[in-house]
């Protein structure tokens, strides 16, 4: 158990390191963006904010193209606020050490459909993996419903990561 600890304090020690070592997150287009455009990055990558916190895209659900894509804000499709949110935050539990003891493929569908009775306006889940990011973004309630801070094919998910889901579109 000490073992397995001490493990994990190395990863996350690893993951900030990670993650706090460039000088500048501007330079790095991963940080800027998860989206595989280049033309996208190089445009989330231009803009300046706090060095501690870089403001990344919005993914939304294109049914026609049947794929996750990038949400560019006009006058057109502004949302309405509202006065009331539903916030709900989760930490889904990686499988990263003894997943034999975790039943992530039963745990995570029992998430999923609690999740969607909540009816929240926005969803955080925290330890997200790369396997259980595909397997909520193919979900057809969120893809309907919800904007996702990240897409299928997002590096910031190694070995996890927070997901935001919201039904109002995140401002840069």
């Amino acid at each position: 158990m000490a073992d397995q600890k001490a493990r994990y304090k190395l990863l996350k020690a690893r993951q900030m390191a990670r993650r706090l070592g460039n000088s500048s997150r501007s330079s790095n287009p991963s940080y800027a963006s998860n989206s595989s455009s280049s033309s996208s990055q190089e445009a989330s990558s231009s803009q300046t904010n706090s060095p501690l916190f870089q403001a990344i895209d919005s993914f939304f659900y294109d049914k026609d193209l049947e794929e996750w894509m990038v949400y560019t804000p006009t006058t057109e499709n502004m949302f309405h606020s509202k006065t009331k949110l539903k916030v709900v935050s989760y930490n889904i539990l990686f499988d990263l050490y003894d997943p034999q003891f975790l039943y992530t493929e039963v745990r995570h569908p029992i998430l999923l459909s609690l999740l969607e009775e909540t009816d929240a306006d926005i969803i955080a889940l925290q330890e997200v993996t790369p396997s259980s990011l595909q397997l909520i973004l193919s979900q057809p309630w969120i893809q309907e419903r919800f904007f996702s801070s990240n897409g299928p094919n997002c590096s910031f998910f190694d070995p996890y990561g927070v997901l935001l889901l919201s039904r109002i579109p995140f401002q840069q």
